[in-house]
């Protein structure tokens, strides 16, 4: 199975290594990408770092557990269909999780065929939801061009999957340079505060000086260091903490290519 041209990734989480093991080997032979978390604090770390096509995750870990996991997964991500693990005296725990955001829930000894069939079905959900929203974004605006300036590959993946044509750039002075040389080449410019030779704050200045309103978000991990006036002075749209808040980026790129079609 692929997606859109691309190999399927797919996150087991499990702090039982053997058991993570098996599964990481059969997923493989499925022709799958595999990555490996064994609690559920590693899990959410590598979902904020990287995108993933699916989850499959065990309740039950020595450190942060499976539904306390999940809820962070889902707030920072709803789209991931995340497939939950339980022995078959937790069901009312699966039960749970479902409420919660999980996709579906299997029950341990795992019936291997149940799992190829709830992960294909977990996958399949997903690339709907993609497709669903990337038409949604098109149809909305014409304006579908963004930069992010910044190592951000979940954020390349949101973004493309919304729809949205999508141009990266790791170096914030290599980002002012092409700028300069153009500067309507995006519709929007998502800038990372932290990068190196300069802050996300001074590329927003260097953007906004060549482009007075150009629609400019900042996220950051240290919001507590940048105050509301520095971001009406320098006229950029919106501050974005992390982890980011899916949901609330969706309405605000949303809102955004809305008003610009209005000027």
């Amino acid at each position: 199975m692929k997606k859109k041209g691309k190999p399927v990734k797919v996150l087991v989480v499990d702090d039982d290594r053997s058991h993570r093991f098996m599964l990481k080997s059969m997923f493989t032979e499925w022709g799958w990408n595999v990555a490996e978390a064994d609690d559920g604090t590693t899990a959410v770390a590598a979902v904020e770092e990287q995108s993933y096509d699916a989850i499959l995750m065990d309740v039950r870990m020595a450190k942060m557990d499976g539904m306390e996991a999940l809820r962070r997964i889902h707030a920072f991500n709803p789209a991931i269909p995340v497939v939950i693990m339980t022995a078959y005296s937790s069901v009312d725990s699966a039960v749970e999780a479902i409420k919660i955001g999980a996709h579906d829930y299997l029950t341990k000894p795992l019936d291997f065929e149940r799992l190829r069939l709830t992960m294909a079905r977990a996958l399949d959900h997903r690339q709907v939801v993609e497709e669903q929203e990337g038409a949604k974004s098109r149809h909305r605006s014409e304006l579908n061009t963004a930069g992010i300036i910044g190592r951000s590959p979940v954020m390349q993946d949101l973004l493309e999957s919304w729809g949205l044509t999508v141009s990266v750039f790791n170096h914030s002075v290599d980002a002012c340079m092409k700028f300069s040389d153009d500067p309507d080449r995006f519709d929007l410019v998502i800038l990372d505060q932290t990068m190196p030779k300069m802050t996300g704050l001074d590329v927003a200045q260097h953007l906004l000086k060549l482009r007075p309103g150009l629609p400019v978000i900042l996220y950051t991990g240290y919001s507590d260091e940048i105050s509301e006036a520095q971001i009406k002075e320098l006229g950029i749209r919106a501050l974005v903490n992390k982890p980011v808040d899916t949901a609330r980026l969706y309405d605000l790129i949303r809102n955004l290519l809305a008003d610009s079609t209005e000027v």
